[in-house]
């Protein structure tokens, strides 16, 4: 692999913390390589990335677990899913991913983490989705026999209705 070159990398990343992160990363391509089937080693790989990332006050994700790692997204997801090392690497993944996922919803409450981001990092990668509900549990056809003053009443919150009759 060829080495890092601070000046090189230098010119298209300007902004400071971005070229931390590309350093950051590029320590983990330089570590030696483990033997992926033996969960110690990942464990302990993880482990080290997740130490750093405190260390450096770097936020953990699963693209820079898999760069100190030395494996893809792909491969990654194959181990979550239990299609690769189901009997060693699965239970322990999850609860990577999990650790992963209550550091984001940590970040974003507590406003280190915008939320937009949080929100797209969490749909994207923990399969959180948008679902509307409504705020209040009105059936149509309640509505319908009411009088029109009777709902401004209750949709104002002044005036509870006997929905029965349609008579306040």
């Amino acid at each position: 692999m060829a080495s890092f070159d601070r000046k090189y990398y230098g010119a298209y990343v300007k902004d400071k913390k971005k070229r931390s992160d590309l350093e950051f990363s590029v320590e983990g391509l330089k570590l030696p390589v483990i033997d992926y089937s033996n969960i110690e080693e990942v464990s302990e790989r993880a482990g080290l990335y997740f130490s750093r990332c405190a260390d450096e006050l770097m936020q953990p994700g699963v693209a820079g677990l898999c760069v100190w790692l030395g494996i893809t997204t792909e491969r990654w997801s194959d181990w979550v899913t239990g299609r690769e090392f189901s009997n060693t690497h699965k239970a322990f993944c999850e609860r990577i991913m999990t650790l992963l996922e209550a550091n984001i919803e940590s970040n974003m409450v507590n406003g280190q983490i915008n939320p937009v981001t949080a929100m797209f990092l969490l749909k994207s990668q923990f399969g959180y989705i948008d679902t509307p509900q409504a705020k209040k549990n009105i059936k149509p056809s309640a509505v319908r026999e009411l009088p029109i003053q009777d709902l401004l009443k209750l949709a104002e919150g002044k005036k509870k209705v006997d929905k029965s009759d349609g008579k306040s």
